[in-house]
């Protein structure tokens, strides 16, 4: 069998002057058999269903930071309105006072005497003052 090789390959070289080197291990293509592609597959119909089940998972994940990130940016731009403002509302009861030359109700802090806020007056406050 060797000797056949060598004739083969001297042949070529001869045919197309070239100079054979010897014999050299290289990468060929060759078919693949029934059972290799049996197998190939296989393997390929499970990486797919897995590459399917980690895009589901890789979506929720997404999903849920997402919603973190909302409810944080939701916490940032409340405490910077605060902060801003320097004030914060809180619910107290009021004297509440209807003036009638601007139609609206006044409640004041007793401690300090301020105005600390305005509303439109409802018709039932006119009727109060009557």
């Amino acid at each position: 069998m060797q000797s056949v090789e060598k004739n083969i390959a001297a042949e070529v070289a001869a045919e197309n002057d070239w100079t054979h080197l010897g014999v050299k291990s290289v990468m060929v293509d060759v078919p693949l058999t029934d059972a290799e592609r049996i197998d190939l597959g296989q393997k390929q119909t499970e990486a797919l269903y897995r590459l399917e089940e980690l895009e589901e998972k890789l979506q929720k994940i997404k999903e849920e930071i997402k919603d973190q990130a909302a409810a944080s940016r939701y916490v940032v731009k409340e405490c910077a309105k605060f902060l801003r403002a320097g004030t914060r509302e809180v619910l107290r009861n009021l004297p509440c006072f209807f003036d009638p030359r601007n139609n609206l109700r006044v409640f004041v802090d007793p401690a300090t005497g301020e105005i600390v806020s305005t509303t439109p007056a409802d018709p039932d406050d006119r009727q109060l003052k009557l």
